[in-house]
């Protein structure tokens, strides 16, 4: 299970280094970070990584169970 953790750790991470320069986002009461931001919070695995994690897994899932494609109906 590790593995598959570290995998996606490193597929959160190219996904946001894909992302243009000057991206921001706000991730619950943490305020707005930078990409920057992002890609440090990821690879230092800290509760706001983790939060990031949680959500491209969670987006991902909805792409595999078709639910996303069922809100863009």
């Amino acid at each position: 299970m590790a593995n598959v953790n570290s995998d996606f750790k490193r597929l959160v991470y190219a996904r946001i280094q894909a992302m243009p320069d000057g991206t921001n986002i706000s991730i619950g009461n943490s305020g707005t970070l930078s990409k920057t931001e992002m890609l440090e919070h990821v690879e230092a695995g800290d509760e706001i990584g983790q939060k990031m994690i949680e959500v491209e897994k969670a987006f991902f899932q909805a792409l595999k169970d078709g639910s996303l494609y069922d809100y863009a109906d």
